[in-house]
């Protein structure tokens, strides 16, 4: 008999069926319920970059590339899916209307870094687009396509740490990758994320203030007892109607090995605020390459 879950963290209750749908009573054991484990408000990010080391612009040569390598956890994984008889993920047509010509074209950041893979992602707000790699993020004006000028940067590109300078923990001093950036639209935020490794498992998270990408953020580093590898977040619409959360997917190892797919709701409501927030985490879930709605 499967059951529903409803958990509360600092007073407020949110449905998390989404996430439990999966438990059942013997999973109980892997529910785990903790705190940030420390949080701020910072300066402006346009002022913490002033106290930054100034590096000249990196670009990696051929031969220095540092390769991440893929972890298959997957019988079908490095087989071509459509190689599979009879798969029932494989697209073998086209559906739905085709994908609309884009409104704006531009060259973003190359893996200048020449980490493999450079896990590339972006977001658009309402006046800038933003891409944040392995190891580094940039701004661009959406409405001409430019890099934004970052004074006191060389080449306007950031290290993906700069967010939490001052921090204190491994969320300042790692910057190890797997980054995520985020428009929360209906909060009007940036929201960012990577962890720390896997020497020290943390989930880093810094939301702005305002829109405006070089304002102050609220930061948060959340302890993990197994490796969070390959975090994918996203933000959706709860059943009563809210956004009470921010919901995320990892993949935990313990050691090398692979114990199964960690699925974590951090307290959206008091991050925005910058309040203690808490989590809860259902761990070492049987999956793989599971991602969470985002909207």
């Amino acid at each position: 008999m499967k059951k529903v879950l409803l958990f509360s963290i600092a007073g407020l209750l949110c449905p998390a069926t989404m996430l439990a749908a999966a438990l059942n009573a013997s999973d109980a054991k892997q529910v785990e319920i903790g705190f940030s484990e420390r949080h701020d408000t910072s300066p402006p990010l346009r002022d913490m970059i002033k106290s930054l080391p100034q590096q000249a612009p990196k670009v990696a040569l051929p031969g220095e590339e540092e390769e991440i390598p893929n972890i298959f956890l997957s019988p079908l994984a490095g087989q071509n899916p459509a190689d599979v008889p009879n798969n029932p993920f494989v697209q073998r047509a086209p559906t739905g209307d085709p994908t609309p010509s884009p409104i704006m074209s531009f060259t973003g950041i190359n893996n200048i870094f020449g980490v493999l893979p450079p896990d590339t992602n972006g977001d658009v707000g309402i006046s800038h687009y933003i891409q944040y790699i392995n190891l580094g993020w940039a701004i661009f004006d959406k409405a001409t396509g430019l890099r934004v000028d970052i004074p006191g940067d060389a080449d306007d590109i950031l290290p993906g740490n700069s967010f939490w300078t001052g921090f204190g923990g491994p969320c300042e001093t790692n910057n190890s990758g797997d980054p995520i950036v985020l428009w929360d639209k209906t909060a009007q935020r940036w929201v960012f994320s990577q962890f720390t490794g896997s020497a020290q498992p943390r989930q880093c998270f810094a939301i702005s203030t305002t829109a405006d990408p070089l304002g102050p953020y609220h930061r948060y580093a959340f302890t993990f007892p197994n490796f969070n590898d390959y975090p994918h977040i996203g933000i959706w619409q709860d059943k009563g109607g809210s956004r009470s959360g921010y919901y995320f997917v990892v993949h935990e190892f313990s050691g090398q090995s692979f114990v199964g797919a960690g699925f974590v709701a951090v307290d959206r409501n008091r991050m925005l605020v910058g309040q203690p927030s808490a989590f809860v985490r259902f761990g070492s879930q049987d999956a793989f390459g599971a991602l969470p709605p985002h909207q």
